[in-house]
């Protein structure tokens, strides 16, 4: 075995450690959900960057901007960073004091009385964590096919099971702390490996202006695509980072495990700092190797360079930190699909008087639940880099379908039951319809799904609740999300 499967295997490892050693303190379902709602603000940057840049962005981002130019990419990130910053500084605060533990509970609560809009908001967890879930995980794949030589089934079985089993012991926590390990080992990657590639273009910044020369459209701000391909893709890219930032399961529920509204706030102003060194590094420069070279397949991008154009010391901790980025995305979404599976139907439908340890039980056996049908779904499905990216932007279109339940709930008082019923049931039929014509040919293809699901939901909304008259019920948890938290 070379280096570069020795250090994965021992990255590996350790993320299993850490798992089984915080299964130690994880004795109850709010351990298990929001870490006791104990986290400092530091962890809470660390999950909240590890879970924004998976394999998706290590393997699909990077073939992208290696084969279209970085400028249709860098610039969704900071709408991440900009809506990021507004959740962490005036939105965070009012879904922390709800004290909830998971998005469904914030519809449930915020809009009592209806059944339809518990359902409708755990079959959109269930929906985008298993599609996003699914590229997340072929992402890895990748990496092991290209370190180890094995077939696509049986590294989604390997990056499953040690997923499955660190979220299975460690719950909240145990995610948490590998996602910060994670994080540290995946941005150290990034910024050893970039050297190494503009020492192959021919150094700073004599090679990146010659680079420049042969790739006139890396610089352009649609890239490779046409200005009218440009033009959507932008939009949909940014759309779908304002919806991640604002309405995602596993980006919203680390309000939920923070010990307290400002450690929320500083960790979304210490990401704001680290997120844009580390996307620019990374996306803007592999833009630039197709000067050196041009036959790599794009979803083997980095782990060629990792593997071949940097020292096998550094390559070997590149690779490895491909392999953190997927997993600490895939255990954010193990955790919060598991907890739909567990809270939200187990818990209200099937067995409301389940007592603590079965419950516990209970989500733990979801996480196994969860990994089952993503390697079913995994398996019959090719990598492809666009795979990759598509697999984020169809997840952000069934977002988009309750963002504007989820934010009027919280800002307009005159947010009802009634108008988020309607508004998420139409924008996520809308959203998935086009979702479905995208994939099978019967939409226009440039049509972002995501744009169609938050335009009709929030229209669906307005039009809804102007004529519904509000509840005492829906007032007083609209006053109650403004009772300043005691902590």
């Amino acid at each position: 075995m070379n280096l570069f499967g020795i250090v994965t295997i021992g990255s590996l490892v350790l993320y299993l450690l850490v798992g089984l050693y915080c299964a130690k303190s994880t004795n109850n379902t709010e351990d298990f959900y929001v870490m006791g709602r104990s986290c400092p603000a530091y962890l809470i940057t660390g999950t909240l960057i590890a879970t924004n840049i998976g394999s998706v962005t290590f393997i699909g981002y990077v073939g992208s901007v290696y084969t279209n130019g970085s400028l249709p990419y860098i610039t969704m990130f900071g709408a991440t960073v900009t809506s990021s910053l507004i959740l962490g500084l005036f939105v965070g605060r009012y879904i922390r004091r709800m004290h909830l533990f998971t998005v469904p509970d914030f519809f449930t609560m915020r809009y009592p009385g209806n059944e339809a809009v518990k359902v409708f908001s755990t079959a959109i967890v269930l929906f985008t964590m298993l599609i996003y879930l699914v590229a997340v995980c072929q992402g890895v794949n990748v990496v092991l096919c290209d370190i180890f030589g094995l077939s696509q089934m049986m590294s989604q079985f390997i990056i499953l099971s040690v997923v499955t089993i660190f979220t299975m012991a460690g719950g909240m926590k145990g995610v948490v702390i590998t996602d910060t390990i994670m994080f540290a080992i995946f941005f150290i990657a990034a910024m050893l490996v970039v050297p190494y590639i503009i020492q192959a273009l021919g150094g700073w910044p004599e090679g990146v202006a010659r680079a420049a020369e042969k790739l006139p459209y890396a610089m352009e701000w649609n890239g490779a695509f046409s200005k009218s391909k440009g033009f959507w893709q932008h939009l949909e890219v940014n759309l779908a980072s304002v919806v991640l930032a604002f309405a995602s399961p596993q980006l919203l529920s680390r309000a939920f495990i923070a010990k307290s509204e400002k450690a929320f706030g500083q960790a979304m102003i210490l990401q704001a700092i680290l997120f844009p060194i580390f996307i620019f590094t990374l996306l803007y420069f592999f833009s630039w190797f197709p000067a050196v070279k041009t036959d790599i397949a794009p979803t083997s991008a980095f782990t060629w360079v990792a593997m071949t154009v940097a020292p096998p010391v550094i390559g070997s901790i590149a690779i490895a930190g491909i392999a953190a980025a997927a997993l600490s995305s895939a255990s954010s979404m193990f955790q919060q699909a598991a907890a739909a599976l567990s809270r939200d139907i187990y818990e209200r439908y099937i067995n409301p008087s389940a007592d603590e340890r079965r419950k516990l039980f209970i989500s733990r056996l979801s996480v196994l639940l969860i990994a089952i049908a993503c390697f079913i779904a995994g398996s019959m499905q090719k990598i492809t880099a666009l795979g990759l990216v598509y697999g984020f932007l169809f997840a952000s279109a069934g977002w988009a379908a309750w963002a504007p339940s989820l934010l009027l709930g919280i800002f307009w008082k005159r947010a009802t039951t009634k108008a988020a019923v309607w508004s998420m049931s139409t924008g996520f039929i809308s959203a998935l319809t086009f979702i479905l014509g995208r994939t099978w040919g019967f939409t226009p293809a440039w049509v972002p799904p995501n744009l169609v699901g938050v335009t009709v939901a929030t229209a669906v909304f307005f039009l809804v609740a102007v004529s519904d008259r509000t509840t005492e019920r829906e007032l007083e948890v609209y006053n109650l999300m403004r009772a300043p938290d005691p902590d």
